[in-house]
């Protein structure tokens, strides 16, 4: 059954292809072909006697990966990959470490529906083996707790203690910023998107395979160079390239977010106004990237959205120890330049920053909600809908912008010189 699944699955992987959509073929991986299409026989197969095949199952969702990446991912790159989105990973499961929690978690939840359906007392089936297989995964769980855990809530431990012992192989700082950055609220919304063109959800080619290596921590590029926007030296991460201010994409990429949240806060009948001037008396700046009425507490409020890498020199220790904290210090110099000023003319300011991995202030994410629930309330659908919704538009939005400086930064080298001369 397990040998049929596999070979099943792996002619449907290679028809993904044929979509020309990156994107689309991803999300039918992680939805349709991978762990999901094999929950059934992992929750009725005793793991013991088959990790063999799950691996092979496991190997064969990381090599349909690399085809959709068009780059092959290394061993801690595809250890990400297995994890949650919420955990900084791309939500592919594997077989191999989920199929003694989906087994053991089926025989307990089936105990009382079998005692009904035996006439004759009920069959104990043995699972010391899986349990001895789990406990490779997850050792902290009591036996007397496991018989209450659904699938769900072992899956869950055995992903923190993945995330635990991937977070410790790396020896890198920048990776170990990359991840904590990762697990920050909202940070992998985007990756949740039903790919639509035509809702302005969907991410071309280019721009997901570029997006899906810089959140995996793969090179972006063949080697380091010369950056062809500014001439400065450009790293294969491409941590130069989605902050470099030269040409207009970092511009594009600010002006994509303001104008969705100004377009949530339209939407909802708020009469915001976009880039207001003379907000500030006497002084050319421009505080209010939007500018809702009455927003807070009755006052005229100034929102400015900003967008910081936590992943430069300078910030990545502090990224490790206090995740987060770049969005802290941006929002604390933001409030240092205007917040004083706004105030003096009766005016909140509210800096709604954000990483560029994704994830948000706190203080934007009250924000942003608040919008939502605003706007759901105008169109009639639920608050939760509306959330979501607005989080993952504003997700896609800043992996195109990213990906637009990636793009537009490939390092460049001058051509060698040939004088025809033997």
């Amino acid at each position: 059954k397990i040998n049929q699944k596999i070979a099943k699955i792996q002619e449907l992987t290679q028809l993904l292809p044929n979509l020309q959509d990156p994107h689309s073929e991803f999300v039918l991986l992680r939805s349709c072909f991978s762990l999901p299409k094999t929950v059934f026989l992992m929750r009725s197969t005793d793991p013991t006697h088959h990790q063999d095949l799950w691996a092979v199952f496991d190997s064969l969702i990381r090599d349909t990966l690399n085809q959709i990446l068009g780059s092959s991912v290394n061993d801690q790159q595809w250890a990400q990959a297995q994890l949650p989105v919420a955990m900084g990973g791309l939500g592919l499961r594997g077989a191999v470490d989920h199929s003694a929690g989906a087994f053991i978690s089926s025989v307990h939840a089936s105990e009382s529906l079998k005692e009904g359906l035996l006439p004759h007392g009920n069959v104990p089936i043995n699972i010391n083996s899986a349990m001895a297989l789990l406990r490779e995964k997850v050792d902290e769980l009591a036996p007397e707790q496991i018989p209450e855990m659904t699938q769900k809530m072992i899956s869950l431990e055995i992903d923190k203690n993945l995330k635990i012992g991937l977070v410790h192989s790396l020896s890198d700082k920048r990776d170990k910023a990359r991840m904590a950055s990762l697990g920050l609220t909202h940070a992998g919304d985007w990756l949740s998107v039903i790919p639509s063109p035509v809702l302005g959800l969907h991410v071309r080619p280019q721009e997901f395979r570029y997006s899906v290596l810089y959140r995996l921590g793969a090179p972006i590029y063949p080697s380091a160079g010369p950056c062809p926007a500014c001439k400065k030296d450009s790293d294969r991460y491409g941590d130069h390239a989605i902050v470099c201010g030269s040409h207009g994409e970092r511009i594009a990429r600010h002006n994509q977010l303001r104008d969705a949240i100004y377009q949530v806060a339209a939407s909802s009948n708020l009469a915001p106004r976009k880039e207001e001037n003379a907000l500030l008396p006497g002084t050319s700046a421009r505080p209010a990237d939007v500018l809702i009425p009455s927003w807070t507490g009755g006052r005229d409020t100034a929102m400015d959205v900003t967008v910081v890498s936590p992943l430069l020199t300078e910030r990545v220790d502090l990224a490790i120890t206090s995740p987060g904290h770049t969005l802290v210090t941006a929002f604390n110099d933001k409030c240092r330049d205007y917040l004083q000023a706004c105030e003096r003319e009766g005016l909140a300011f509210i800096p709604l920053p954000v990483e560029t991995l994704g994830g948000w202030h706190k203080k934007a994410v009250e924000q942003l909600k608040k919008l939502a629930r605003a706007l759901a309330r105008s169109t009639g659908k639920e608050e939760e809908v509306e959330i979501r919704h607005l989080f993952q538009r504003l997700g896609i939005l800043l992996v195109k912008g990213n990906a637009a400086l990636l793009l537009n930064r490939i390092p460049s080298f001058p051509l060698p010189e040939i004088d025809g001369e033997m």
